[in-house]
């Protein structure tokens, strides 16, 4: 999907559903449901990278290549399930354009349980962070053909086989638009309500307001997500969701996404929850500043560590560059912060595009090291 759009037409997207506010209703992951067709890689684009040809954690390998990745998520005979979360949170994001100081606003995610969630044990949680033009219905629905089943296939099979930590996963949307103010962050992104202007072609900076909303979303992350979460279900925290105890269990704590979502993971969770979430994992999006992202690391965030950070693309990724040229800008600035094949992996599909057909297998590679380090 998406083939063929340039990096500034999904911040295009982005914005429009950012003034949207797209969602649907729930469709879960139990037996019966259609499974969304998934799009095949592209052959074209540059050699993969060769940093890296292989990577080897707690006996599993990662996948590197795409051939054959849709095994991974055939139907499992031992289902998870998935729970449709309401909460109250702020519209973060409009009231910094607005300078209004409270916009209230109710929204909802959806929650992946393991089969055999079991209340009396303790869960990593995964927060999982769709891309640009979509909404909290992605990982883990079927609404509207979203490829969710395969993605609750692809949990349910790691469960079954005893690849992963017990975790819970999460999907959430950066979307946060109250209605009646559609107009007014209309303006503010220099997008019409039909899809935008493109900005300039330099990577956008904490502040721009082209990553107005993904930025945001790291107080409603912290503030309401989270404790929404972890006060819900058996996690780490055990229902202290205090943010000095948030910060004392970010072990057991995660943040992935793809494309805005990989924006999203940079901006709201490296560059603002790193002391609070230990893992990772970048998918096909490389919007941020390099020195921004160094400075958090190494600054503002010194005394915690990365305890793993993916990073994953395609060859023939429309974001494959920008990804790729933030890391090779950020990385010497780590030092030893970041150790290739100990808390760090680059999987650079030959071949791939910015399609769920990767994105599926990155989450499949993270899920195998993630909460085990």
């Amino acid at each position: 999907m998406f083939d063929g759009v340039s990096r500034r037409g999904f911040l295009k997207l982005s914005g429009a559903a950012a003034i949207a506010g797209i969602g649907a209703t729930l469709s879960g992951c139990g037996g019966g449901q259609a499974q969304s067709k998934m799009p095949e890689a592209s052959s074209a684009g540059a050699e993969a990278s060769t940093e890296k040809t292989s990577y080897s954690f707690d006996g599993n390998d990662f996948v590197m290549k795409l051939k054959n990745g849709e095994k991974l998520y055939t139907e499992c005979d031992q289902k998870g399930t998935v729970e449709e979360i309401y909460y109250d949170t702020h519209a973060y994001a409009v009231e910094k354009i607005t300078g209004e100081s409270n916009i209230p606003m109710q929204k909802r995610m959806f929650a992946y349980l393991p089969y055999g969630y079991d209340p009396s044990k303790q869960y990593n949680v995964l927060y999982l962070m769709h891309g640009g033009g979509e909404s909290e219905i992605y990982w883990l629905t079927s609404q509207d053909g979203k490829p969710g089943q395969s993605t609750c296939n692809l949990l349910d099979n790691l469960v079954k086989e005893g690849k992963c930590a017990d975790t819970i996963v999460v999907s959430p949307t950066f979307n946060a638009t109250p209605e009646g103010y559609e107009d007014v962050v209309a303006d503010y992104l220099g997008y019409d309500k039909d899809g935008g202007k493109p900005s300039g072609d330099s990577e956008p900076k904490e502040g721009d307001p082209e990553i107005a909303f993904q930025v945001a979303f790291a107080d409603e992350l912290r503030n309401e997500v989270i404790p929404t979460i972890e006060s819900r279900y058996s996690t780490f925290a055990g229902g202290d969701v205090s943010d000095e105890n948030l910060v004392a269990t970010r072990d057991h704590r995660g943040f992935a996404g793809f494309s805005m979502g990989s924006c999203t993971t940079f901006h709201a969770g490296i560059m603002h929850n790193l002391d609070c979430i230990g893992y990772f994992g970048n998918f096909s999006g490389g919007l941020a500043d390099s020195d921004e992202l160094a400075g958090a690391i190494l600054q503002t965030f010194s005394p915690y560590d990365l305890k793993f950070w993916y990073n994953g693309n395609g060859s023939a990724d429309i974001a494959h560059d920008e990804h790729k040229g933030l890391l090779d800008a950020t990385l010497p600035k780590l030092g030893d912060k970041v150790k290739d094949a100990e808390n760090y992996a680059w999987v650079e599909f030959k071949g791939g595009t910015h399609s769920f057909n990767c994105w599926i297998l990155h989450l499949y590679n993270c899920m195998l090291v993630f909460f085990k380090k």
